[in-house]
């Protein structure tokens, strides 16, 4: 006759910490362990939220804005004029020829003296750049039957001028040498960090000059600064264009860099006090 022992073994085969396929524990040693690992999970899930909300990324709750008191929030934009001490140019060449070939061939001369021109007042070739290429057909108007007359074909160049007073001869250069198109010129600088900087500090003051004045006329004062941000990028001046038709200028080109503009906004956020 079997013994207690055996029914036992009988009734419950295989290892103890197995789960049956309806989800239910066989031994109290199984209660332990599936306990044990809800619990885990829900360790990890709390570990979760609070790295998403210690990220920056969640907006404060109605309980936290309440503890916060009265704020305000505006936004300020500043800006920084300097004189640019960098030019770019577009200058290209445009050739009509009966054949494509021509055409090409036409341009890549052109082009090829232009760059020879320009290259020493730029001081290196790394300055210059082909920024468009184009060989297209061109047909008979008022013909009952398509027939090409001549090919087009146009190469431009972007040239980088890093010193402001050589932007005129360059243009001389390149017009000397064949350039049909001007296209535009615009003025920046080399090295903008300073400018951005001193935009957003001015930035920065008009938006604490705004939250003083909102504050005063609710009959209170600033309270600590709570939060800062930058909004967006910055705005440059815009780039000033030139007549295209400038293959037979007479006179040097004269150029008027002007000031270069940079614009930033801020957007921070006070604490109200009261007078």
């Amino acid at each position: 006759m079997p013994t207690a022992a055996g029914v036992a073994a009988k009734k419950f085969p295989g290892p103890l910490t197995t789960v049956e396929h309806l989800g239910q524990p066989r031994t109290l040693t199984d209660v332990n362990n599936a306990a044990k690992l809800m619990a885990g999970l829900a360790g990890l899930l709390l570990i979760g939220t609070l790295l998403a909300q210690g990220d920056g990324s969640a907006q404060p709750t109605p309980a936290e804005m309440a503890k916060l008191g009265p704020v305000i929030t505006v936004s300020g934009t500043g800006k920084s004029e300097l004189a640019p001490d960098q030019a770019t140019l577009s200058i290209g060449i445009t050739a009509r020829e009966k054949t494509a070939k021509a055409a090409q061939n036409a341009v890549n001369e052109q082009i090829a003296k232009i760059i020879a021109g320009v290259t020493p007042l730029v001081g290196d070739k790394k300055y210059i750049q082909t920024s468009n290429f184009s060989l297209y057909p061109e047909y008979a108007n008022n013909e009952s039957v398509t027939r090409v007359v001549a090919y087009s074909g146009n190469n431009t160049l972007t040239i980088q001028v890093n010193k402001i007073a050589n932007v005129g001869p360059v243009i001389d250069a390149a017009v000397a040498a064949g350039a049909t198109n001007i296209q535009g010129i615009s003025f920046g600088l080399q090295d903008s960090t300073a400018a951005r900087n001193d935009a957003l500090r001015n930035a920065v003051k008009d938006a604490k000059g705004k939250a003083t004045a909102m504050a005063e006329a609710a009959g209170m004062k600033l309270g600590d600064l709570i939060e800062i941000n930058e909004n967006g990028g910055f705005m440059p001046s815009p780039m000033p264009m030139m007549d295209a038709g400038v293959a037979r200028m007479e006179k040097s080109a004269s150029v008027e860099p002007g000031q270069v503009s940079l614009a930033g906004t801020v957007t921070v956020r006070y604490r109200l006090r009261a007078n």
